[in-house]
């Protein structure tokens, strides 16, 4: 739960399923590979929703990231010669995510509305960070 400023508290309840593929699976080119599946809870017994205190907030998403191996630009020497550089693993991050705020049963301001709306995009900044936070403690 989340309250804002305007004093709206938020419910996610959210289950994220994480599988890292190892090198050598031809089903990603035989590079590693890590998928991140999350996906909102419908009914939890151990913890209800509350949609007569709390604006419930489902997020459904996927990130998928994946390593290659590509040439290093040529860099310059100091004393202004090129050299070739060894390759280096460029990682790239594809996403996608879904979220629904759900219709509250208690009157809510509209400004208080539209600020929820406005920040519809904030669950990419926290999956980013989720997936920051997993890739260094794998490291």
């Amino acid at each position: 739960m989340a309250t804002d400023s305007n004093g709206v508290t938020t419910e996610t309840n959210t289950i994220v399923f994480v599988q890292l593929f190892e090198s050598g699976d031809l089903r990603f080119g035989g590079e590693p590979c890590a998928i991140v599946a999350s996906d909102s809870v419908d009914e939890d017994e151990l913890s209800p929703y509350q949609p007569s205190e709390h604006i419930r907030k489902d997020i459904s998403g996927g990130v998928v990231m994946t390593a290659s191996r590509q040439k290093k630009l040529v860099t310059v020497e100091e004393d202004g010669e090129a050299t070739p550089d060894d390759d280096e693993i460029v990682v790239t991050m594809r996403r996608a995510g879904y979220l629904k705020i759900h219709r509250p049963e208690f009157p809510i301001w509209p400004l208080a509305q539209q600020e929820l709306e406005g920040g519809i995009g904030d669950w990419g900044k926290v999956m980013i960070k989720t997936m920051r936070e997993l890739l260094y403690a794998i490291t």
